[in-house]
């Protein structure tokens, strides 16, 4: 039930104090972030209080945007919209008497021991608990759920349409820089330089890109939905274009592997994808030319063999000290630098939020017992999407555990390149996106499961 207010009076309870804000705005001594978090928070609760799916919609299709564009600080702001939505659904659960959908109990067994985890931690290093990054963990785990609850019930395919708003609008920011820049020079320094959009951080897009990828794939091959078949098929290879862009080696990987293993399952595809593997290989081989593109493309010989390798190493280090209870969340990037051995390497990589692999991020912030909590939650989800196929489903169930299945894969070979992967490492988007797509198989084993207990009842 999405309405809370049945009575129309009531509304004149909200609107009053948006009025109200607007004056504050335009007369307040604040600086005008203030003003506008003021105004902005009330219309918020206005409309949410009225029908709370519109704000979610709206805030899927814009997260992005404000993430990318604006400061830090206003970014804040939308983690704290993300408690006043919490505390409405809340609300409108009391209200309604229905029941609050939770994710399967390996799930929440994953997030309980995640936080004994976080707690463990902040106790062990009390002097310096990051209190910012503990808060932002409280919304984030309050948003999968309070999501997972939301979208129970709705359109998968009308969320996707929303999820895909920021796709659309990257690639055709793309294409017009590429326009802007058209030669083959001009696209080489493009790649070079990590063009990003909106998204701020070209790991960010390459991050965006690796898991909507498989899943516009997955969407392509098996025709669903037909009426979006041609538009998904021209998204789908824009997409490949903005992954070229990022330049994010950890999402080219992703990427190939899950296009790789989802072309083995379906026969179709298997002749061509080998055929094609085949040629580039051949390319690889007899052309030099190639090789120095692919090495240019790829930052072979240079941040893979130095950089990269000098943070997993300092991060190992660190982990040696900290091996039981890690140096608790959000404190990771001033151990890192610590570590590095250069003062070169330590100014190239001043502003690295991760140690550029989860499974190293993670037990550097919580300690040893993060590595097979981390190693459990990929198995969990995959689990679910086996279930699934093993079972007798609808076309549409097929295509979107079809669709998991391809970004579960993908998450799961650039987890070991970045540290940003279905856990939030200080920001929401894209991260929490990839559990929209993860949802999916959950949702569908729940509801497959409420349909079968009747029926055994009756035999």
């Amino acid at each position: 039930m999405d309405y809370l207010i049945k009575n129309k009076s009531y509304l004149g309870l909200i609107i009053l104090p948006v009025l109200l804000s607007i004056i504050v705005s335009l007369i307040s001594s604040y600086n005008h972030y203030t003003s506008f978090i003021i105004m902005g928070g009330i219309i918020i609760i206005a409309i949410a209080a009225v029908k709370i799916d519109i704000i979610v919609y709206l805030m899927l299709a814009i997260w992005p945007f404000v993430c990318g564009y604006l400061p830090e600080n206003i970014t804040l702001y939308f983690w704290f919209l993300i408690a006043l939505l919490y505390f409405i659904s809340l609300l409108s659960l009391l209200l309604s008497n229905r029941k609050f959908h939770l994710p399967p109990k390996e799930i929440i067994y994953f997030f309980a021991a995640f936080w004994m985890l976080v707690i463990l931690s902040d106790i062990a290093n009390i002097s310096s608990v990051n209190i910012k990054a503990n808060v932002l963990l409280v919304f984030y785990t309050m948003l999968i759920f309070m999501f997972y609850d939301w979208s129970y019930n709705k359109s998968p395919i009308r969320i996707f349409i929303f999820v895909l708003f920021p796709l659309v609008v990257a690639v055709i920011m793309i294409l017009f820089t590429i326009i802007n820049n058209m030669s083959f020079i001009g696209i080489l320094q493009l790649i070079f330089i990590r063009y990003c959009a909106f998204f701020g951080n070209p790991n960010t897009m390459g991050n965006y890109f690796n898991y909507m990828i498989p899943v516009l794939f997955v969407f392509v091959v098996m025709k669903y939905p037909a009426k979006l078949n041609k538009i998904l098929l021209v998204l789908l290879i824009l997409s490949m274009l903005g992954l070229l862009m990022s330049n994010s080696r950890a999402a080219y990987l992703g990427v190939m592997l899950s296009l790789f293993s989802m072309s083995m399952v379906f026969k179709s595809l298997r002749k061509p994808v080998l055929a094609f593997l085949l040629i580039i290989i051949i390319a690889l081989i007899v052309y030099p030319t190639f090789q120095e593109l692919l090495k240019f493309i790829l930052r072979i010989d240079t941040e893979m063999t130095s950089g990269r390798m000098d943070i997993w190493a300092s991060a190992i280090n660190t982990i040696k000290e900290n091996f039981i209870f890690g140096v608790s969340i959000g404190n990771q990037q001033a151990y890192l630098m610590d570590k590095l051995p250069t003062v070169f390497t330590k100014y190239v990589f001043k502003d690295i939020p991760s140690a550029h692999n989860l499974y190293l991020s993670k037990v550097l912030e919580l300690g040893i017992l993060a590595l097979p909590l981390l190693i459990y939650l990929f198995i969990s989800l995959g689990k679910y999407i086996r279930l699934n196929l093993k079972s007798e489903l609808t076309f549409q169930q097929k295509v979107l555990n079809y669709a998991s299945l391809g970004a579960l894969i993908s998450l799961f070979a650039r987890s070991f390149f970045e540290g940003s992967v279905l856990i939030q490492q200080g920001g929401i988007f894209p991260i929490f996106y990839s559990w929209i797509v993860m949802f999916w198989p959950l949702q569908i084993y729940q509801k497959n499961q409420k349909e079968i207990a009747p029926n055994k009842e009756n035999l």
